[in-house]
């Protein structure tokens, strides 16, 4: 079930805007650092809206893309890119709600990554066994993970 678009902001002009999110009453914040505009080092971007943002977390929720530590994952149906580095997978670290809203960043297995990670194999398979995205694209996934 892909999770309806519903992820709203009460303050849309802000640098961080936090998000009233479609699994409520979580909320989701996209941080200014995680964006193209920033000149932070070391840090990954978004290529996306701070709504489709959103909506990867939220989908990522609906579809129950946890790992077995409580990080939540996410791949576009199509292997679009999510960041502006060519990644494709979006993390969203369960430490970043320990004392707030989540927050995530786009990843990517490649060594020369801002940020490296591999996918869970439990993930991945998730992915495999709901058609989550490209087969090519999974196909990678599983490579880089050896």
């Amino acid at each position: 079930m892909i999770s309806p678009r519903t992820c709203s902001t009460a303050d849309p002009g802000s640098r961080d805007p936090v998000y009233l999110t479609c699994v409520p009453p979580t909320t989701y914040q996209s941080l200014y650092y995680h964006r193209p505009q920033s000149r932070m080092r070391g840090k990954s971007r978004w290529r996306v809206s701070r709504d489709d943002e959103c909506h990867a977390f939220c989908e990522s929720s609906h579809r129950g893309w946890d790992d077995a530590l409580g990080n939540r994952w996410y791949v576009d149906v199509d292997g679009e890119e999510l960041g502006t580095r060519r990644e494709r997978v979006a993390f969203f670290p369960l430490s970043s709600n320990a004392t707030g809203p989540w927050h995530g960043y786009p990843v990517s297995a490649l060594p020369d990554a801002v940020v490296r990670k591999h996918v869970p194999k439990e993930i991945l398979r998730a992915w495999q066994a709901e058609n989550a995205t490209k087969r090519e694209l999974l196909a990678k996934l599983w490579k880089r993970r050896s």
